[in-house]
C-alpha cells in the first residue's frame, strides 16, 4: 500500500485507497491482500502461495483476508 502525505494535514499519511488515515510514525497491524501485494511488489497468486507456505500470517475477518504487517516486513527482508 503506497502512502502519501495529506496536504491539508501534513502530520498524517493517507492510504492509497483513502479508507483510513495512518498517523505518521505508526504502522498498521493488518493490511488487505491487495495492499500486501503492493507493499511487496508481487501478484496475488504469489501472495497466496506465501500464505499457504506459512511465510506470511493472516486472519479472515468477516469475508476479508487480512495480512499481518510484521510478517510482511519479515518476508520482505
Amino acid at each position: 500500500m503506497q502512502q502519501r502525505i495529506d496536504p491539508q494535514k501534513p502530520d498524517r499519511k493517507v492510504s492509497s485507497d483513502k479508507k483510513f488515515v495512518v498517523p505518521q510514525g505508526m504502522e498498521p497491524i493488518m493490511v488487505s491482500v491487495n495492499a500486501g501485494c503492493a507493499l511487496l511488489g508481487i501478484r496475488p497468486t504469489k501472495m497466496y502461495e506465501m500464505l499457504n507456505a506459512g511465510v506470511i500470517k493472516s486472519k479472515k475477518i468477516g469475508g476479508k483476508r487480512l495480512l499481518d504487517y510484521q510478517s510482511l516486513k519479515s518476508a520482505a527482508a
